[in-house]
């Protein structure tokens, strides 16, 4: 909803409702865009801030962290715990309930993530010492432009995008999603087949086979038969 239903331009707020869940405690998390139109002759909008409620993650159920085992120096000695620490992983938890604004310091994770927008829409690398403010615009830029969808189009077609009559002709995520787990699956049987031995055994045909025994005894059986002859015919 807007957070002034006077003035569209001066922000909005989203509301996600969730059920109960093993992972946080939330049931709601809100995210208010407080947003101000900086030229009176052009339909646009900046992102002054962008505020999230903050997610009670329930123990050990954190989906954007994960525990890496720090490698001790000197070699673990026995019967010593391995030290573990958290690190951020990709999750659309972190990237979009992040709070935004001016002031308020910007996690690494997030200042590599406004790198890679940058160089998406300029083509060219930020260099690691960009100006933070400039990093925070990118930021700001882009959720702004994924709350503008959701409010717009998401949400009030929710249920025509649930049924797939919202999609853009030809777009199947289904059938995307199929296709990818088909060339996972094809990848992993090469790569099996690959590690895979060849096998082999003790054949009939190999070595020692029935045929070349008989025909051996039966050369024999031949030669004793010509003997015979010879001695009745000198009879």
């Amino acid at each position: 909803k807007l957070t002034d239903e006077k003035d569209s331009n001066v922000g909005f707020e989203l509301t996600f409702h969730f059920a109960t869940n093993p992972f946080f405690e939330n049931t709601t998390l809100k995210k208010v865009y407080t947003t101000e139109r900086t030229c009176i002759y052009r339909d646009e909008i900046d992102a002054k801030e962008v505020a999230a409620d903050t997610i009670n993650w329930h123990p050990n159920k954190d989906v954007t962290v994960e525990k890496v085992t720090k490698k001790q120096k000197g070699g673990a000695k026995k019967g010593k715990p391995k030290k573990e620490k958290e690190e951020p992983r990709p999750s659309f938890f972190r990237d979009f309930f992040r709070t935004l604004k001016t002031g308020v310091p910007l996690p690494e994770d997030a200042k590599m993530q406004a790198q890679m927008l940058s160089q998406e829409e300029e083509d060219e690398e930020m260099e690691e010492d960009d100006d933070e403010e400039e990093l925070l615009r990118c930021l700001l830029e882009n959720d702004l432009e994924i709350g503008q969808c959701l409010k717009d189009d998401i949400i009030p077609w929710a249920v025509r995008w649930y049924t797939g009559e919202a999609a853009p002709e030809g777009w199947d995520v289904e059938d995307e999603d199929d296709e990818e787990e088909d060339e996972d699956f094809d990848e992993d049987e090469e790569e099996e087949s690959d590690d895979e031995p060849p096998r082999g055994g003790k054949g009939k045909g190999g070595g020692k086979g029935k045929g070349g025994g008989k025909g051996k005894k039966g050369g024999k059986e031949h030669k004793a038969g010509e003997e015979a002859k010879e001695e009745c015919k000198q009879q």
